[in-house]
């Protein structure tokens, strides 16, 4: 069994609606688009994600305190 190696391109959507590829993608060739989020969505996620993970470990380590009821 042999692997076969896709190659893969970016591209940003133009005004016009279009696409630069590169000169070797035959015309006719069969392609998929795919939309992707922008880097500042990715950026934002990430540091949402921390925020969410320091929150829930300052939860755990207050669950781990006594509550001091004498």
């Amino acid at each position: 069994m042999s692997v076969e190696m896709t190659p893969t391109h970016i591209a940003t959507v133009r005004p016009d609606h279009t696409i630069a590829l590169p000169a070797e993608m035959p015309v006719g060739a069969k392609v998929m688009v795919i939309v992707m989020p922008d880097e500042s969505a990715m950026a934002k996620e990430a540091a949402r994600k921390e925020r969410f993970a320091k929150t829930l470990e300052a939860i755990r380590a207050a669950m781990q305190m006594p509550l001091g009821n004498d």
